[in-house]
């Protein structure tokens, strides 16, 4: 009598393929503690954050990617770049980067916040792929922006004119890192917290699934 879809993609894919259902999408929630609220603190600095399981196949060969093709470039053009790598798995193929300039690498941290608090932006260069893009949920909800891919943040709703920086080539990361404004960023970020706290707050997507499966049953 329903059926409750973790994205818009989903949902599509099942009506394409089973016709004429009764639906709702019901996505992955992400808790906003007060401390992610879009007024809290935003960095003066350009420091960037990439967070995700490293040896997870889309993670490993987008950031390689990035670091390949982008950061050297990017970080020489505007020298006050910098980025911190965070995240489980095995990162040992990182090893040969470490020694580019502007890079940290933080590993596994116990808590993700102060990452996010002390970052103006959160990369998701993937460019295959499936699933929820959870990372691009969390930074939103630290009302922080993603620069992206199209399909890094694909099925969350976000706008690229307003709540995150769309990249595809690598000539748009260069001209998106060159171009990055901290301001434009916390603007970018507090527009992404708002629409991830209408459509991804735990309590607002457990409401309406009750409410629709009460209509529905």
């Amino acid at each position: 009598k329903l059926v409750a879809a973790v994205s818009r993609n989903d949902e599509q894919g099942l009506r394409e393929m089973c016709g004429d259902i009764h639906s709702m999408v019901t996505p992955i929630g992400i808790p906003l503690l007060q401390s992610h609220h879009a007024d809290s603190e935003f960095p003066y600095e350009k420091k960037l954050l990439f967070v995700g399981r490293l040896d997870w196949q889309p993670n490993r060969d987008g950031l390689r990617w990035f670091l390949d093709e982008v950061w050297p470039q990017a970080v020489k053009e505007s020298p006050e770049l910098s980025l911190t790598i965070a995240g489980t798995g095995d990162g040992a193929w990182l090893e040969p980067y470490l020694r580019l300039p502007g890079l940290t690498f933080a590993g596994r941290v116990p808590d993700l916040a102060p990452l996010y608090q002390q970052s103006a932006a959160s990369l998701v260069p993937i460019f295959f792929g499936s699933g929820t893009r959870v990372k691009a949920i969390e930074a939103g909800s630290h009302a922080r922006p993603c620069i992206s891919t199209e399909i890094g943040v694909e099925g969350i709703g976000l706008n690229p004119a307003s709540d995150y920086f769309r990249a595809e080539t690598r000539e748009d990361w260069i001209k998106t890192l060159r171009e990055f404004s901290v301001l434009e960023g916390r603007r970018r970020g507090e527009s992404a917290y708002r629409w991830i706290a209408s459509e991804f707050d735990p309590t607002v997507i457990a409401s309406r699934f009750i409410k629709e499966l009460r209509r529905s049953l």
